[in-house]
């Protein structure tokens, strides 16, 4: 993107929570800092949207889903 800063995302899952749902860390990272730091439960095969920090007019969406997730 012209004049943005450098954008990293950090994802970590943290363990299940039930049948087919799964807690994990995000993190957005700008310039080397933490901007926005989340821990949402996942369910397999539903989208999660995350309302992230400002960015130019506007604000970031991230959105998240959780495709497969191994029996165990």
């Amino acid at each position: 993107m012209a004049k943005s800063d450098a954008i990293m995302v950090s994802f970590q899952p943290q363990g299940r929570v039930g049948s087919g749902k799964l807690r994990m860390d995000l993190e957005l990272w700008q310039q080397k800092q933490i901007v926005l730091r989340t821990d949402p439960v996942l369910e397999q095969g539903r989208r999660v949207y995350i309302l992230g920090p400002k960015w130019r007019d506007g604000h970031l969406i991230i959105t998240v889903e959780l495709l497969d997730l191994i029996p165990q």
